[in-house]
Formats: C-alpha cells, structure tokens, sequence
C-alpha cells in the first residue's frame, strides 16, 4: 500500500529539522573554529584548570586537552550514577564531580584519568541539582531544594567538613575568587561570603531575575549575567552591583572576562528564528560599558572559558568553538 504524499512529506520534514547544522570543523569564521560537533552538547560543562580544558559528560566520561583543544582524552570513571556538570579540579590534581541524588564524586590520587581512583560520598538527598567549585584545596559543594540551600565546604588533605545554609532555594551556581570570598547566586538573590563559606549575608535581590554565570578578575572587579539579558558589573566585592548592559532579546548564560578591558557573554537571541544559529556572542573591549554582537552566527552558546588572552573556548548546542586570536 503506497502511502499518502502528504504523510512522507510530513515525515521528511521532521526528519530533516531534527539534524544538527552542518558545521565545517575546518573552516575558521571571524577569529572562531569549530573542533568538535556531536548530536548534543549542550548538558556538558565546559571548564578549566590551569592550561588544561575539561568537557564533562553527564554518564561517566571526562574529556581532557592539554594543548588547546587539539587532541582530546577520554576518562570514564568508575561512578555508576549520574554525573551532573559540575566539575572542580586543582593543580593537586584533587577533582570533585557533583552527581545526582545528594552524591559527590571524588579522586584524590594524583590522576583525573583512571575508573580505580575514583569513590562516590553521599551528602544529603534533600538537596539536589549540586554543583562544585574550588581554589586551591578548598572545594564546595552547593545543594538547593524547594525551600532552602545547603553549601559544604570540604579542605584537602586534612578533609574538614563543614556545612552551612542559606534559606533561600534554587541558587544555581557557586564561585570563590581566594579561599576566603566567594559568591553563590542563582533565582533573584547574589550572595556573599569572607569566611569560607562559614556565613553568607545577601548582596543583590532583583524579583523575576534568573542570576547565571558570575566572573571575578581579582577581589574587587566582577560581573555577572541573568538569563532577562542583564549584564551588571561591581567595583567593591560585590557591596554594589550596577546594570551596564541590558537587551530583552537575549537569554544570557555565560560571562567570561579575560583582563579588566576585554570581555564576553554569550546566550539566546529570541529575535533570531534561525533554528540551527539562534545563539548571541558578544564582546567588550572597555570593561563593558560598550557591548557589541560578534558577526559570527552562532547556536546558542552555554559556556565561554579563555585560558589566556588568546585562546578561548564556547560551548554550544551542538559545536564547541575555539579561538586562538582572542575572538577576533
């Protein structure tokens, strides 16, 4: 039996909408390249330690580049769970992964490569949704629920464990420029701590702002994006943040600074009905007082992280781009 023609077109459509845009891995557009294009890339994480990059993948796999992106390395750990991303590293070689249900993984043995090295740590299953950041040989562990957060603050080799809540929920992410000051954000609320994480007292309340990604050049000078098209910057630690740049056509996740001058955030652009390339990437070469859209035509872009003032890294739907000119 032949089938109806408007039953194979309705099939071919959706067959063909849902592949990923065809990406010349080889071709450099505007400062940027794409290295590496997968079915999804949008739930890893990309991150950085040092000179080395990490993409963590959700289901036990860490990919690793010593060289800038040019070749990759794959370690599966031994973790049976769900890894979310979130993944912590020092130069020790300590890495803490946040997983699902209340658990941490961790290896402590001088290698990230390596299943035997690895051993799981139950923290509490009330708080979900973890994430992990450190300096040095301190490490914390940021869990939220529906009606407060829970941050553990955990020091290696003496492994000090100490605990500490905010009752606030749905706070997202966790940064800490020394092993003194730090910031956890998330649902409408910036909170400060310097002490560790010990206490936490509220820095910023906006109502109806979802707080996404926060970047610290040294005590003092910070900036962070919301997901309403915000950018806000602060001079003093965060005791005051000021709007330097707004747009309500854009979502913004990600906000990477290289030096006080030259910055970037990237994002969702809800005006462009381009399906493949709805992303936004915009840059600033005077502290972001001036924000101006980079030419390249992007998918939506998740995470920016730069090693150096030249080289750099954005993560989106499908591709993880690379420069090595700065952006430009």
């Amino acid at each position: 039996m032949k089938l109806p023609f408007f039953i194979i077109f309705l099939f071919l459509t959706v067959l063909f909408s849902c592949k990923k845009p065809e990406v010349d891995t080889n071709q450099e557009f505007f400062g940027w390249q794409v290295i590496r294009k997968e079915d999804a890339l949008f739930d890893l994480e990309l991150s950085k330690s040092g000179s080395k990059i990490f993409l963590l993948e959700p289901f036990f796999r860490i990919n690793i580049s010593e060289d800038n992106g040019a070749s990759w390395e794959n370690s599966f750990t031994n973790i049976d769970y769900y890894l979310s991303t979130s993944l912590a590293i020092n130069e020790d070689k300590i890495s803490m992964v946040a997983a699902e249900k209340g658990k941490i993984a961790i290896s402590t043995q001088g290698e990230i490569n390596g299943s035997n090295f690895w051993y799981s740590v139950d923290l509490d299953t009330a708080f979900n949704n973890l994430s992990v950041y450190n300096f040095d040989n301190h490490y914390w562990v940021l869990g939220t629920n529906s009606i407060r957060s829970k941050i553990y603050h955990l020091v290696f080799p003496s492994h000090t464990f100490l605990t500490s809540y905010i009752n606030v929920p749905n706070l997202k992410k966790v940064k800490f420029i020394d092993s003194q000051y730090g910031w956890i954000f998330g649902e409408n609320y910036i909170f400060h701590s310097n002490n560790s994480g010990y206490s936490w007292s509220e820095q910023l309340f906006m109502e109806n702002t979802e707080f996404t990604s926060i970047d610290f050049l040294d005590l003092n000078n910070g900036w962070i994006c919301t997901e309403n098209g915000e950018i806000l910057s602060t001079t003093n630690k965060g005791e005051t943040w000021e709007t330097i740049y707004s747009s309500p056509d854009y979502n913004f996740y990600s906000i990477e600074f290289i030096n006080e001058n030259k910055g970037w955030v990237g994002g969702y652009d809800k005006k462009n009905n381009d399906s493949d390339f709805g992303g936004i990437l915009l840059y600033t070469e005077d502290g972001g007082m001036t924000w101006l859209k980079h030419p390249m035509k992007v998918e939506v872009i998740y995470e920016i992280v730069f090693v150096d003032e030249n080289n750099g890294f954005a993560l989106g739907n499908f591709s993880l781009m690379q420069t090595k000119t700065g952006g430009h």
